[in-house]
């Protein structure tokens, strides 16, 4: 649709910004076992931890954590108090009274439910959805709908992001969890997202300051117009702005930008043909891709 509108020496830059922060090196890393189910990787300082607080429970050998319960009920209610003493005694910030689906090794069927600030600090993987909004301009040039995050977020506060996205619930599918968080971030309602279109899932995999952070990314795309005007209506987003593709690239090299809703943002770009798949920038993207 729009051939080459990112130049090969954009393409380069966004890569070289990415790259090192989406490959970690975590030699240091172990993983860990659940119940016989490799589920979570655990940093030095989270595998002391375990070995320390759930010594009835777990076990190291191989190389590997095990933490072996009679069941996954009593998984979910251990891991729960374990890490809940943790925030407690400040060893990790950022309890959010907020259930996760913990899942196989597969990603198939769901085990227990988790409280969501722990799975970072267990290496678990997570899912979230991220919607980006686009329109036309009269020169028809493309122009996004932006978010600015609120200071007050546990997570990349004051970056800028898609217009909306969050982590799915427990319980939620990817679609009834777009729908939720267009409208609490957004105030998009269902009915303005009759043109959603489902894109990729793509894996985000890098170090952060409470452990490990692993997820599967949902994206979506909804073409809108000029006067949208999104509002937030659940106080995690401090404004939202129109940009251009080149306002963008700046402030993705700039560090303005939440690095997930960046792959988002490129899963758009790539839709719109914007640069070609077979370059190094859409290989790169092809390898996070997880098929389904």
């Amino acid at each position: 649709m729009y051939d080459n509108y990112i130049n090969k020496e954009q393409q380069n830059e966004i890569l070289a910004f990415l790259q090192p922060q989406l490959n970690p090196v975590l030699s240091e890393y172990q993983n860990l076992y659940l119940n016989g189910c490799q589920l979570g990787l655990l940093s030095p300082k989270f595998k002391k931890l375990i070995l320390e607080d759930l010594s009835c429970y777990a076990q190291e050998k191989n190389n590997s954590v095990y933490i072996q319960t009679q069941d996954w009920y009593s998984m979910a209610k251990i891991l729960t108090s374990t890490t809940w003493n943790w925030h407690e005694q400040k060893i990790y910030d950022g309890w959010r009274n907020e259930l996760f689906d913990v899942f196989d090794a597969q990603d198939n069927n769901i085990l227990f439910q988790l409280e969501r600030s722990a799975f970072r600090p267990l290496g678990l993987k997570s899912h979230a959805v991220h919607l980006n909004a686009w329109f036309l301009n009269s020169d028809n040039t493309i122009m996004h709908w932006i978010a600015k995050r609120s200071s007050h977020k546990e997570v990349s506060p004051n970056q800028l992001d898609n217009i909306a996205c969050g982590g799915i619930s427990a319980g939620e599918s990817p679609h009834t969890s777009i729908v939720r968080e267009s409208f609490e971030e957004a105030g998009i309602h269902a009915s303005q997202l009759k043109s959603i279109l489902q894109s990729k899932t793509y894996f985000s995999f890098r170090e952060v300051h409470r452990g490990v952070h692993r997820e599967y990314l949902h994206v979506y795309h909804l073409q809108t117009t000029n006067d949208l005007n999104p509002h937030n209506l659940d106080g995690e987003v401090n404004y939202f702005q129109k940009m251009n593709h080149q306002e963008i690239i700046q402030a993705i090299l700039n560090g303005e930008f939440m690095l997930d809703s960046i792959i988002s943002l490129l899963d758009l770009w790539l839709s719109l043909k914007c640069f070609k798949p077979d370059g190094h920038l859409g290989q790169w993207m092809h390898k996070l891709r997880i098929v389904r």
